[in-house]
């Protein structure tokens, strides 16, 4: 939306996720939510269908990042819990 203006527009992204594993041997599961709001600095021009979003120039690959995440639950991988 071009309406946001140049510093939300092509900035911000979300992203989620939520996993529940049960071991069917001996009943007990386990989940992990993730949720993550991430703001990109220096974002360049970017392309969203048909609508152009103008953004600072400059930005590309090297641009940095402001994430805010939380996370609950146990990772299916490490098994460590957090909270």
């Amino acid at each position: 939306m071009k309406e946001a203006g140049p510093l939300l527009c092509g900035r911000i992204g979300f992203n989620t996720s939520f996993e529940y594993l049960r071991d069917p041997i001996n009943g007990r599961g386990q989940h992990d939510y993730h949720a993550e709001v991430d703001y990109a600095l220096g974002a360049s021009k970017a392309t969203f269908g048909n609508d152009l979003c103008e953004g600072p120039e400059g930005g590309g690959l090297g641009t940095s990042t402001l994430a805010l995440t939380y996370d609950n639950g146990t990772d299916k991988d490490s098994n460590e819990t957090s909270s």
